[in-house]
């Protein structure tokens, strides 16, 4: 890449990052008719070029090309499953100017499937940047400080010996002004984790919620601690016991961003309230309950996402296996839809014959009393049985086994039988994944 490439690339870039400092707070109209206007043009372009959509568009396009966007829900929801199965169908025989430098990732494949290989135009890539610059401007992070990404591998550079991509902020900011980026692969022992971050001096961290929760009951036990200056997690719901225990073990503050390898960054959460903000300018994110239809405030539902800006590989109302809560606006003044909860993949939810599903929310404080643990996982096993998995627990008696029933059920809307089992260890996914609380059967 030239200079000149790298600043025109650049300036365009600060100029879309100083946009969003604006639509922010603009009117919900207004951000509609942004987002309809992008809409627009990503549509025109998979119509003409790309195969698996130029029959469902032509029913919604009018007779002077635009598309109705009021019949939106007829398009087909499309899942992981579809875009694996006909991956070519979703590739366009043309991409447009500007438009024309692509990047390839591959999810994790954390949920048990084939990773989904994924191409993205680096257009696209900038507009979730600039969304990240917006992150990191609302709680006031220092770009000055270095920062330590713990992630899966796909957080691997395209181009490992870009100087650029050896720091970390907005490519504008004068390099002596940015600090380091750096990476280590997830699946690294907690223990050579830790020892590479005490080496790295005060740091942010990147990583996933139960991957800071593991280090911070490493550093615990261990009596050793990073100088952490933050913590930025993503890639899994942050409960609020993971945000307590590691608050109160490193001493800094958390924030949280829900973000996809499909349709990169969907929501922010908000430095004033804890809401999370939907990033209107970059995806067109739909919360819909079980029958298709829009949720409402205070309803959860399922998400279903299109990224406005990747042409290399138009998904077009992307389903994920997430649940969320839809919020009602924030008390902050910024304008963008609100998330209210992210409630996490529906395997976190317990369910009964009964029909009630709840969000059980243990507490590791609470195995630490007892059991004399922080490691633990409680499965549902069936609608009637609850495992409780310990790690590392004081040797079990009859008035240990009550008092941790007692703990378990009482977190319930309904009666179970507990069944306690000790082990060595927990199975994470192969992106690092771990679900402290989990639902094993359909």
């Amino acid at each position: 890449m030239t200079n000149a490439s790298a600043r025109e690339r650049y300036w365009a870039a600060r100029k879309f990052y100083e946009s969003l400092l604006i639509s922010e707070r603009i009117s919900p109209e207004r951000l509609e008719k942004y987002q309809e206007t992008q809409l627009q043009q990503l549509l025109a372009h998979a119509a003409e070029h790309v195969p698996f959509y130029r029959e469902p568009l032509s029913s919604i396009r009018n007779s002077d090309g635009r598309f109705d966007l009021d019949r939106w829900t007829e398009l087909p929801i499309v899942s992981r499953d579809i875009v694996t199965a006909q991956w070519d169908e979703f590739q366009p025989s043309h991409l447009p100017e500007g438009h024309r430098a692509v990047l390839e990732s591959t999810t994790s494949g954390s949920e048990g499937g084939s990773p989904l290989r994924m191409r993205k135009t680096r257009f696209e890539h900038t507009g979730v940047a600039c969304a990240s610059y917006r992150y990191a401007d609302w709680f006031k992070y220092d770009y000055g400080t270095a920062l330590a990404m713990i992630r899966a591998g796909f957080i691997r550079p395209a181009n490992k010996d870009d100087p650029e991509d050896k720091l970390w902020g907005p490519p504008w900011i004068p390099q002596n002004r940015r600090g380091a980026r750096y990476r280590l692969d997830i699946n690294v022992p907690v223990d050579e984790q830790m020892q590479w971050l005490r080496q790295l001096g005060t740091v942010y961290l990147n990583t996933l919620p139960s991957n800071a929760m593991a280090l911070a009951q490493f550093a615990l036990a261990a009596n050793e601690k990073p100088c952490l200056a933050g913590i930025l997690t993503v890639g899994e719901r942050l409960s609020a016991d993971v945000r307590h225990e590691v608050q109160s073990i490193f001493g800094c503050q958390i924030s949280d961003v829900y973000a996809t390898a499909e349709c990169g960054l969907i929501a922010i959460e908000c430095p004033d309230t804890g809401n999370y903000h939907i990033q209107s300018e970059i995806s067109k994110v739909e919360v819909l309950k079980a029958d298709g239809t829009q949720c409402t405030s205070g309803e959860t539902g399922q998400v279903v996402a299109t990224s406005l800006y990747n042409y290399a590989m138009p998904i077009i109302r992307y389903r994920f296996n997430d649940l969320v809560t839809l919020g009602d606006g924030c008390s902050c003044r910024r304008t963008l839809p609100v998330l209210s909860q992210i409630v996490g993949r529906e395997k976190g939810l317990f369910k009964f014959d009964s029909g009630k599903v709840a969000l059980p929310d243990y507490r590791t404080e609470k195995f630490r009393e007892l059991a004399g643990t922080p490691y633990w996982q409680v499965a549902q096993t069936s609608p009637t049985k609850v495992e409780l998995r310990l790690k590392g627990c004081i040797s079990m008696t009859d008035r240990l086994e009550k008092a941790l029933t007692e703990y378990i059920c009482s977190i319930l809307p309904a009666k179970v039988e507990v069944e306690i089992k000790r082990v060595t260890d927990f199975t994470r996914s192969r992106g690092g994944k771990f679900y402290p609380v989990i639902r094993e059967f359909r």
